[in-house]
């Protein structure tokens, strides 16, 4: 009986998270575990932090590190290197080579950072140093203040430099290479200083240099087509799996979170379809009747990243399996974060749920 009371709570999940079973060319998947740091809970960092490296976690752009046990470490007051960082930028902006890139004396093709700093180098973020890439070497806060100006400078509308107080550590005339990175990037509060001061010397912390690249992703402008476009993208989306729900397709339902899920959302998909597909095959009888008329609203909306609040999203969901029956939550609003992929298509990284009932039903299988 414990086993089919759980399945019947993981059903009526499905209704938020339409999972049936996920093939197996989603087996690479992370799964949920690789998505809760042990070093990153709420209040070991300031709340910019936190937000910023669960954004990153959740869509994959950094992965942190895996212990001997399976826990995930972000370790966020420890150096970032510049082959870290350089990923980082990669993955966030989904970049492909463009035209030519440099070639680096110590980086070959096969090692670790070799693909991401073509691609970077291609896109003119890094230039190396004497001729090399020093993949390993901490990254200086003058040096992400100078990659993520290049990386952004384009899409992000950076103010005069003349629009900044000045930093009584980076004066007029020095730094040649990252005077105006700097400014620039401060004017806009992409990078801060300490006081008066900017420390360009200083090595960037790992939970730094996730802010900072962050801030200036938040940053990018959209038009208010590109705006209208991620919004209908979000609701066909939910609509798309409403449908294939009513219709039991559980084949399709695979097909589309596969294709426009991502990240941590799709952890959980996978984490909960055999226990889904336990239920089905036992005999249990489904009935879900979706509200169509929900809302879609943007918290915000930017070049790779968006984040939308679903609300009024409700639903009638009957779940009966020999003679225990059971109804879930009518109220299935949450906050979606999605991110673009390589390719320009936006995803569904993470979901969070307004509703208790419907957190704990989702991340956990049952009610609390």
């Amino acid at each position: 009986m414990k086993k089919i009371k759980r399945g019947l709570a993981v059903a009526l999940a499905a209704a938020l998270l339409p999972i049936g079973g996920i093939s197996s060319a989603y087996a690479a998947d992370k799964p949920v575990d690789l998505y809760i740091t042990q070093d990153v809970v709420p209040g070991s960092v300031n709340t910019e932090m936190y937000t910023s490296i669960q954004e990153f976690l959740y869509s994959n752009v950094i992965n942190g590190s895996i212990d001997k046990n399976g826990a995930v470490y972000i370790y966020p007051r420890n150096s970032i290197t510049r082959g870290e960082f350089v990923i980082m930028i990669v993955n966030a902006l989904g970049l492909k080579q463009k035209g030519n890139a440099m070639s680096f004396a110590d980086l070959k093709p096969g090692s670790a950072y070799y693909n991401a700093a073509t691609i970077a180098s291609s896109h003119g973020i890094i230039k190396g140093i004497g001729g090399k890439f020093a993949p390993g070497q901490k990254i200086t806060r003058a040096e992400i203040a100078v990659m993520v100006y290049r990386a952004f400078q384009s899409s992000v509308p950076f103010k005069d430099v003349t629009a900044t107080k000045g930093f009584t550590d980076v004066p007029a005339g020095s730094y040649p290479w990252a005077f105006e990175a700097i400014y620039k990037s401060a004017a806009n509060g992409i990078v801060k200083g300490s006081g008066t001061l900017f420390k360009p010397t200083d090595n960037a912390t790992r939970g730094e240099a996730i802010v900072m690249m962050n801030r200036a992703l938040h940053q990018e402008a959209v038009t208010a087509n590109e705006q209208t476009e991620a919004a209908t993208f979000l609701k066909n989306h939910i609509l798309k799996g409403q449908d294939l729900l009513v219709k039991q397709d559980f084949k399709g339902l695979t097909n589309l979170y596969g294709r426009e899920g991502t990240g941590f959302y799709r952890a959980v998909i996978n984490n909960y379809s055999t226990l889904v597909q336990d239920i089905m095959n036992e005999g249990a009888k489904m009935t879900y009747v979706p509200d169509q008329d929900f809302t879609v609203k943007p918290v915000y909306v930017s070049g790779h990243f968006a984040a939308f609040s679903v609300k009024d999203y409700t639903y009638s969901l009957t779940v009966e399996l020999n003679s225990t029956t059971m109804t879930a939550p009518k109220d299935a609003s949450a906050l979606y974060r999605m991110k673009k992929d390589s390719s320009g298509n936006w995803q569904v990284y993470d979901i969070q749920p307004y509703s208790d009932d419907y957190m704990n039903l989702i991340y956990f299988g049952y009610e609390r």
